[in-house]
Parts: structure tokens; sequence; C-alpha cells
């Protein structure tokens, strides 16, 4: 997956949340969320920020998102650890798309993999898409 002509899903995207490459979002009682502060690119032209989400389940978050799904689906993703997800914001009109989702086991191998149309929506306040743009605002110059 290419950015602005960069890679940004590379050898390492399996690293755990612990690397020094990703920040603590927030979490929930299903998952942990951080960014990849390596991955952020801006588009000023086209006024555009993309970024890598991880989302970490918790034994909690993994059974309710397992109870979730088809039996198959259940058994494929049983050892699911967490989900890199990525994102693209039109920032200034406040819009966002989940481009990509990728679902990991524990040992890092992939368990599901998906490209999803870029069909923006908009940014709902007080949500994850909402505190994650505020978020990349923080100390950059957009």
């Amino acid at each position: 997956m290419s950015f602005l002509g960069k890679k940004i899903w590379g050898k390492d995207k399996t690293k755990s949340a612990d690397s020094n490459d990703w920040v603590y979002l927030g979490e929930t009682d299903n998952y942990a969320v951080y960014y990849k502060s390596s991955s952020v690119e801006v588009d000023h032209q086209n006024n555009i920020i993309g970024v890598v989400t991880q989302h970490v389940f918790s034994d909690e978050g993994k059974i309710d998102f397992l109870n979730r799904l088809t039996d198959v689906d259940r058994q494929k993703h049983i050892d699911i650890n967490h989900s890199l997800l990525l994102y693209y914001y039109q920032y200034k009109e406040r819009k966002y798309v989940i481009s990509k989702l990728t679902d990991f086991s524990k040992l890092g191998d992939i368990i599901y993999d998906c490209d999803y149309p870029l069909v923006w929506k908009k940014i709902t306040p007080d949500t994850l898409e909402d505190y994650l743009l505020n978020k990349l605002f923080q100390g950059r110059h957009i």
C-alpha cells in the first residue's frame, strides 16, 4: 500500500504497539488504539492526511469480535491479536475513509486482508476518527 508514492505498509507491519513508533491514542473495553507516527503523510495540495492505526484486542474485545462473526470467519480469526487500518482524511472537509484493513494473529500471521473503496464519510464529533484527526493536527503545520 502506498500513499503519496511512499510504501507505508512495509516489512514492519506486524510489530507490536510497544515499539517507539506507535503513539497511544486510547482504549475501550475491547481494544487499545495506537497510530504509527512514521506513517503520517500529508498531501497539502489535496488536503489529505494518511495514517496507519493499530487496534490491539483485549480478551473481552476478542470474544466480542468473534461472537459477531459467522462460524467460518470465527475459525479464521480465533487467534486474532490486532488489526492495522489505513485511514485517509480530507482534513478541510472533515471526512475520512478506511482504505485498508489487515487482521493479524498473535504470531504476526495475516488472518484477513482487505482493500476498501474510497467512500468518504463525515467525521462524527467525539469518535475515534475525530480524536485521531485532532491528534494529528497537534504539533503539525497543516
